[in-house]
């Protein structure tokens, strides 16, 4: 039972919990407390440095889409002067086909005409020629011209 004053093993027993304690301390409690600050510590360190490394990356996720854009703006812009330089060259070969089309066509149109003119004067000698020949069978007598 519970007497007072209290006996010594009551004195003993108080001492040794103190004294285990501060062993206790030294030796468990503090060293596991610096390992869970220490931790801790880490821990929001590697937080900061994934909060600044997705900071980071959105940068330049930004910056590569905002490259992207230019690049197709430019590529639009170099296709575009590409298909007007093409359009350009295909009216300049028609124009030159259809000149020398046309030089070539009034080229033939005259050698028709003088083929046709040619063909036209040995025409007229052989019909001359014909009907010299059939105006001499009519008349029964050879007229020469």
């Amino acid at each position: 039972m519970l007497s007072f004053p209290p006996d010594a093993t009551f004195v003993v027993q108080f001492v040794s919990f103190f004294v285990l304690l501060a062993l206790l301390n030294r030796w468990l409690f503090a060293p596991f407390l610096a390992l869970l600050d220490e931790r801790h510590r880490r821990s929001e360190g590697a937080l900061e440095a994934a909060e600044s490394d997705r900071s980071r990356a959105e940068q330049i996720q930004e910056q590569i889409e905002s490259e992207l854009t230019a690049a197709r703006v430019e590529a639009t812009a170099r296709a575009e002067e590409v298909r007007r330089a093409a359009r350009e060259e295909e009216r300049r070969i028609f124009a030159a086909a259809e000149a020398q089309a046309a030089a070539r066509l009034e080229e033939l149109r005259g050698e028709i005409a003088r083929e046709r003119g040619e063909a036209e004067r040995i025409l007229r000698a052989d019909c001359e020629r014909l009907a010299s020949q059939m105006v001499g069978v009519l008349l029964e007598g050879e007229v020469t011209t």
